[in-house]
């Protein structure tokens, strides 16, 4: 396939939703609150808040104009509080405290029980790279270099009948291999080192590598399948944080850069997990450089606790 082609082709899906893998956290069952199901809730406001008066709150539910109600109140100060509202078939609960702080919870219908989710981050993007071993790898499809190293003959390659790659080496010195799915692509340099991007889920990386390593195998090029190990190298998330965020007072907190009239986010940078965050004022979060999944999330929560012990939030 040309790269013309390639481009036509990806013009026409330009209007196709771009796949989201949303990482979720089971919170309680609705159900069950008030009930067995109360501290579960009191630990995630706790959390999520960091609301001290919670521990010792009374919970209570109701029906108002067709929403359930769970109201949560201090014992000693009726005007604090927290309610979650749910509506008949709906797939969120709305959350909103004495202070105007906002969330919104997901809800899923498991068994015939509600279950109540919170939402930690949203994957954009995973990039990984996978270094092949050509030095054990005996191929047509490899050559030796003067410098006695090995390459792969990619023009060779892109030659093979049905390859599925993509080459042009006027526009970018790879090839370019396309899979479904999982949606991404793998772009193969003639050095052997492959960079994985597009991916979701980092399992998906993983299935990606088999399926190219399968390609790989029907042209006649086997390599060592185990000493081609796959490094994350890069992982893009979002978060949001369903309050506005005041980023002039953000902007005072240590390793915070704000720079409004260049750009209209701020910079948060992490050394624990190794990250660096765009907030904006609407709430989002972005983050960036996180090397798993799980650093992504954690850097999620540390950029919403500085936000929270910053009070930095917009009071609608």
């Amino acid at each position: 396939m040309t790269m013309k082609k390639a481009y036509s082709k990806r013009k026409k899906k330009q209007n196709k939703p771009k796949q989201k893998h949303v990482i979720c956290k089971y919170l309680f069952d609705w159900d069950d609150v008030p009930g067995k199901d109360d501290k579960k809730l009191k630990d995630f406001l706790k959390e999520r808040f960091y609301i001290s008066w919670v521990k010792n709150a009374k919970i209570e539910k109701s029906k108002k104009n067709g929403e359930e109600v769970i109201s949560v109140v201090s014992a000693v100060d009726s005007q604090k509080f927290v309610n979650l509202r749910y509506k008949k078939d709906e797939y969120k609960v709305t959350l909103k405290t004495d202070k105007n702080l906002c969330d919104e919870l997901i809800v899923r219908k498991e068994d015939n029980l509600l279950k109540i989710y919170c939402e930690l981050i949203t994957i954009e993007n995973i990039l990984a790279s996978i270094k092949l071993n050509l030095e054990d790898t005996e191929s047509d499809y490899i050559e030796t270099c003067e410098s006695s190293s090995k390459k792969l003959n990619l023009k060779r390659i892109m030659e093979c009948k049905d390859s599925g790659f993509i080459y042009d080496k006027c526009r970018f010195p790879c090839l370019v291999y396309r899979i479904k799915n999982p949606e991404l692509a793998m772009l193969v340099f003639n050095s052997g080192n492959i960079i994985c991007t597009g991916a979701k889920k980092e399992e998906d990386v993983y299935r990606a590598k088999d399926i190219l390593f399968g390609k790989f195998e029907s042209i006649g090029i086997h390599l060592n399948w185990e000493s081609s190990k796959v490094h994350v190298q890069n992982i893009v998330a979002s978060a949001m944080f369903y309050s506005m965020i005041d980023l002039d007072i953000l902007a005072d907190c240590e390793n915070t850069g704000y720079e409004p009239e260049i750009f209209s986010g701020l910079t948060y940078k992490l050394k624990d997990p190794k990250t660096a965050m765009l907030i904006f004022r609407s709430g989002k979060i972005v983050i960036t450089g996180a090397g798993s999944t799980e650093a992504a999330i954690m850097a999620a929560e540390k950029t919403k606790k500085l936000i929270m012990d910053a009070n930095a939030i917009i009071v609608e």
